[in-house]
């Protein structure tokens, strides 16, 4: 309980806490309790501003679209639609790039130059052009996204927790479990595994901040979901004809990516900075020269 209170006691950690509480509750949020449908259209209503604008109606607290949907009731809506894309991928990504990169750096010689060439070649491509040509083959729709962006994300994980297992790999624990005859498989996910908690924990909540801008650049492009269901992507994405018109689109659901990708990568450093060993000592140094 204490590494919790100390961790929220960074106003950023704070934040982002709260942020993507936030979040998960709208995710979670009964399409019933919405104020309007965020799917049915009323084109006698389309574009009205925000309540507090001129010309606004306070039953639209965050006005209207192009073809009449609530765009409140769009962006709370929209972020299950969002957040199951992004936290969907990166569990694919991490048990792929995880199991590749704690094989690689254990096992060594061919299989690992082998898992890294992969990595590289992965690595090589520009991601967004990657995955159009992907989902232009496999088509839309939310599983092939969650498959295409979650696959698409796995070198990174290979990678770094490559580098970390062959640090562990030659650690007397280790050592120890193999003189008693534990098997590699054994060893690699009950020895090694297990102390890349705190990495793997960091690099995903930095990957789901990326899977969220990947999935809404998908969108936007007409390349995500399919249009009847709201992501915040795609509703940038159809704001890009109405940017004077109906500038409260853009705004409200561009915010809204805006400011759960932030959260992330707030709570990646906060995280990183709490269980890093390393940057725990630095930080406790410098407390204690500042006094």
């Amino acid at each position: 309980m204490s590494s919790v209170l100390r961790f929220l006691r960074r106003p950023t950690n704070l934040i982002s806490v709260i942020i993507l509480t936030l979040v998960v509750v709208a995710s979670l949020w009964p399409v019933g309790w919405l104020p309007h449908d965020p799917i049915e259209s009323d084109l006698i209503k389309r574009l009205i501003p925000p309540a507090w604008a001129e010309g606004g109606d306070p039953a639209y607290l965050l006005g209207t679209d192009n073809i009449g949907r609530d765009v409140f009731s769009r962006v709370i809506y929209g972020s299950r639609f969002s957040m199951l894309i992004a936290t969907s991928a990166i569990v694919i990504s991490a048990v792929l790039g995880i199991a590749a990169g704690v094989i690689a750096g254990y096992t060594g010689g061919r299989t690992d130059s082998v898992i890294m060439r992969l990595v590289d070649v992965q690595l090589a491509f520009p991601v967004i052009i990657l995955l159009i040509a992907v989902v232009g083959v496999v088509g839309t729709g939310l599983v092939p996204l969650i498959l295409v962006i979650g696959i698409t994300g796995w070198a990174q994980y290979a990678r770094i927790v490559r580098g970390s297992t062959l640090s562990i790999a030659n650690t007397e624990y280790v050592e120890a479990a193999r003189a008693l005859g534990a098997g590699p498989i054994r060893i690699m996910f009950r020895d090694v595994l297990p102390n890349l908690t705190s990495e793997i924990i960091v690099l995903s909540s930095f990957g789901i901040a990326r899977m969220l801008l990947l999935e809404s650049g998908l969108s936007f492009l007409g390349l995500g979901i399919p249009p009847q269901y709201p992501s915040w992507g795609g509703m940038v994405g159809d704001s890009r004809d109405y940017l004077r018109s109906g500038w409260w689109i853009l705004a409200f659901a561009g915010g809204a990516i805006a400011l759960t990708v932030l959260a992330f990568n707030f709570l990646g450093d906060g995280l990183r900075d709490s269980l890093d060993p390393t940057t725990r000592a630095r930080v406790k140094t410098k407390q204690k020269a500042s006094k």
